[in-house]
């Protein structure tokens, strides 16, 4: 009699953990499919072999579920990363937006340079010194990728992401330009006065 219920019992475990597994992928949880079964029959199965409680079972479904959760975060922050290092910058316009903040991905990968005086700049002579638009590294400023920067501070070639505003890459320089100061290029004479003078957190990404 012990046999035939501790036989029966391995079974009722194995259908308990096969209907685990399908209610897993019908909820979207990440799970290799030749996986699931055997890695919560492994997490709650007894050394005894005694068939486990539905508790122990929703645990180690709980449980796997959070490492699957874990494992695509980590995937998404990594992506995000190496789209801000490695992406295109194309033009756009430049303005202060809380949808660009600084977000969790810019404040732990990138290296706090503290807080910087935003100044404004166009390819005119009067601002720029010069009507070809040429910058330092020799490259054509660009609305929405191109800032100068002290290289003493911040690398010519860098990327840096200024809260509020986004990513750039550090091409220019300037006379006055010193420390902890960022001119941020634009198209417009104009909009250079508009946007006036800004303070915000810099962050370097690579």
């Amino acid at each position: 009699m012990y046999q035939i219920i501790k036989k029966y019992s391995r079974r009722v475990f194995l259908l308990m953990a096969a209907c685990l597994s399908l209610t897993m992928s019908a909820l979207a949880i990440d799970v290799p499919e030749n996986q699931p079964a055997a890695l919560i029959s492994a997490a709650v199965a007894p050394a005894s072999g005694s068939v486990p409680s539905s508790a122990a079972v929703f645990a180690a479904a709980q449980t796997l579920a959070e490492q699957r959760e874990e494992e695509a975060r980590a995937l998404a922050f990594s992506e995000q990363m190496h789209s801000l290092l490695h992406s295109s910058l194309t033009h756009r316009t430049v303005a202060y937006s809380s949808a660009l903040a600084a977000d969790e991905v810019v404040r732990s990968s990138g290296r706090s340079l503290g807080r910087f005086k935003l100044t404004f700049y166009c390819p005119c002579v009067k601002c720029n010194g010069r009507s070809d638009g040429l910058t330092r590294s020799g490259t054509t400023a660009l609305e929405g990728r191109t800032i100068a920067v002290d290289p003493q501070v911040i690398p010519l070639g860098s990327r840096v992401y200024i809260d509020g505003y986004g990513v750039f890459i550090a091409e220019d320089t300037g006379s006055a330009i010193k420390s902890n100061k960022i001119d941020v290029f634009l198209d417009s004479h104009s909009r250079c006065f508009e946007n006036g003078i800004a303070y915000a957190d810099v962050y370097l990404l690579g």
